[in-house]
């Protein structure tokens, strides 16, 4: 049986490859991908971290709640984020 492993961003906004299923107190890292850029290089940076957790031996979960204190606002250009969400964040 595989072990569960979860992405989530680092603290240097890069996509990385967890440990467990996301109830760990602590976040045990298995890889670290590419930096955060939002657009279409989101789907490219998923497919690597989904091919090195297959190829390693990993399924992958997502945690029930967000292991992150990062929020879209904090990684997304605040003239991007305007324009998607609107000024109010909505």
């Amino acid at each position: 049986m595989a072990q569960k492993a979860y992405i989530g961003l680092n603290d240097d906004h890069q996509w990385t490859l967890y440990y467990g299923d996301g109830s760990e107190d602590e976040r045990y890292v298995l890889a670290v991908g590419s930096p955060f850029v939002a657009g279409k290089d989101i789907r490219n940076a998923m497919d690597q971290m989904q091919q090195w957790a297959s190829e390693n031996g990993y399924e992958l979960d997502a945690p029930l709640y967000s292991k992150s204190e990062l929020t879209l606002q904090d990684v997304i250009e605040p003239e991007l984020f305007d324009d998607i969400y609107g000024a109010s964040g909505v």
